[in-house]
């Protein structure tokens, strides 16, 4: 069996999109590198490391406090609090939110009973 060899495949449309997209992407990321590198040229590997340094400190003191303090959980102001869910009043609005949405009963139960599940591990 011969191919065709006439037909040519043709990149899509959309591809020299992406690649146009990404030597833009390319072109900023070296510029920005390009910037910082300027900026940053004139100030010493000492104050850098020392910036650095405070930086991770403070960034793990942190995190490290956000840690305890939902462990601890002292300050109630914060938890959340469940709301019951409540069927709608009257038989006719009950009925036309079911015959609106046929599977919504289904689903409430399913909440229902994965809380209930939650509620007495």
């Amino acid at each position: 069996m011969k191919r065709n060899t006439k037909q040519k495949k043709e990149a899509p449309k959309n591809g020299l999109l992406i690649l146009v997209l990404f030597a833009l992407y390319k072109w900023l990321q070296k510029a920005w590198a390009q910037w910082m590198s300027n900026k940053t040229k004139s100030i010493s590997k000492r104050a850098v490391t020392i910036a650095l340094v405070i930086f991770v400190s403070l960034t793990s003191g942190y995190c490290i406090y956000l840690g305890v303090h939902a462990i601890t959980g002292k300050s109630k102001d914060n938890a959340f609090t469940v709301t019951s869910i409540k069927r709608p009043s009257g038989r006719k609005l009950y009925d036309s939110i079911v015959a609106t949405r046929p599977g919504l009963m289904d689903s409430v139960r399913y909440i229902e009973k994965e809380y209930q599940n939650f509620k007495n591990q």
